[in-house]
């Protein structure tokens, strides 16, 4: 197509290597069938690869990006070690979300502290905290083939999602995380996104976003309605009091929740 616009316009392409002049006469043809040329020679390198790499993935060898995956660095034996420093980063992600707070809380808290992600760029977000949260690296062991090339010319790259075999390794690595504490992060994430993403018709309080605002936030349940309490300000004479009520008392009144009192 670049060959053909700049062709119009009197402007010749070289290829010095196959000795082609884009203007002469029976040059497109000829850039056609180098081209093709060209083309099965990527398409045999890359089935190549991909065999090489189908045959590792087999053998449940596990390929690290150290330049994208904090926590880990390429011990002098090939395979992975833990680099100390950032191990700890790692550990006081799981422990702060149990504690109950929110990805944007804990992105921020790393922000204003100054510390790097494995690019070494300041920028963290929810996401990326998700990202190492949900990683299964992080507890020894590795899920393989999460993602494949769909060719090898457009080099694109896309989620599999059951389009090619994954295989899962056990312990193929050291962990930073045990599993019982990767196992309850699994269980809280669970947690967090299995509240209701729309308020009942008649009430006046909406579950469907997790709030780690204050010390008691998700952390207060109510016996008898299962339901969580819920922050509220009292306005009694003028003098403001906080107290934490269950949140079925608070939309349905007392009729509905009568043996359940505030904090």
């Amino acid at each position: 197509m670049y060959v053909r616009k700049l062709k119009g316009k009197s402007i010749p392409i070289i290829f010095e290597k196959e000795g082609i002049n884009a203007l002469q006469v029976s040059s497109e043809l000829l850039i056609a069938l180098f081209g093709g040329l060209s083309q099965a020679e990527s398409e045999s390198i890359s089935m190549n690869v991909e065999v090489g790499i189908c045959h590792n993935i087999k053998n449940g060898k596990v390929h690290f990006c150290y330049r994208s995956f904090l926590g880990y660095r390429k011990g002098a034996d090939g395979n992975p070690e833990i680099v100390p420093k950032e191990a700890e980063i790692i550990k006081w992600i799981y422990r702060d979300y149990l504690l109950g707070k929110t990805l944007q809380a804990i992105a921020q808290e790393l922000n204003n502290d100054g510390i790097p992600k494995a690019n070494g760029k300041t920028n963290w977000t929810g996401a990326n905290i998700m990202s190492i949260l949900r990683n299964e690296k992080y507890k020894g062991d590795a899920l393989l083939q999460k993602t494949y090339v769909v060719d090898c010319i457009s080099k694109k790259t896309k989620k599999n999602n059951g389009e090619l075999p994954m295989y899962y390794v056990k312990n193929s690595h050291p962990a930073i995380i045990e599993r019982s504490v990767f196992d309850k992060v699994q269980e809280e994430i669970a947690r967090r996104s299995s509240k209701p993403k729309i308020k009942e018709t008649g009430t006046k309080t909406a579950l469907g976003k997790y709030s780690g605002k204050y010390a008691l936030s998700e952390m207060l349940y109510c016996g008898e309605c299962g339901k969580p309490y819920r922050r509220i300000t009292w306005n009694i004479r003028g003098e403001h009091k906080v107290v934490w009520r269950c949140v079925s008392r608070f939309d349905y009144g007392k009729s509905y929740m009568s043996n359940v009192s505030s904090i």
